[in-house]
């Protein structure tokens, strides 16, 4: 399991194995080959307009995804993801250590004066 938590992550696309667009029966299929033990939940949505059911896999706290009209739609990559973005920035990373890896990023504090 570990190499699935080490994939590099591509912007817009996921990560190696999985990318966004794979259907729930695809990466179900994937986790279940790869002996990759998984947590899935669903959400009605019933309050919603219209109430489409979402689905969400989780992998050992450091991967979610969410799954609208059986479709991979988003992934979140949590605390005990390792792997990190083409500029080398990764899941946890210090403001500061951000902030040198990519230039544009702009620190703001949300305290005002």
């Amino acid at each position: 399991m570990n190499g699935l938590l080490n994939e590099n992550i591509i912007p817009y696309q996921g990560i190696s194995s999985l990318k966004l667009g794979m259907t729930i029966s695809e990466v179900r299929d994937y986790l279940k080959q790869n002996r990759i033990p998984f947590n899935q939940m669903g959400d009605s949505n019933k309050d919603c307009n219209p109430p489409i059911p979402w689905v969400y896999i989780t992998v050992d706290s450091s991967l979610s995804m969410c799954f609208v009209k059986d479709i991979l739609f988003e992934m979140s990559f949590e605390t005990n993801y390792s792997s990190k973005l083409p500029n080398g920035i990764g899941v946890g990373d210090e403001m500061m250590k951000l902030k040198a890896l990519e230039r544009k990023i702009r620190i703001y504090s949300s305290i005002t004066d």
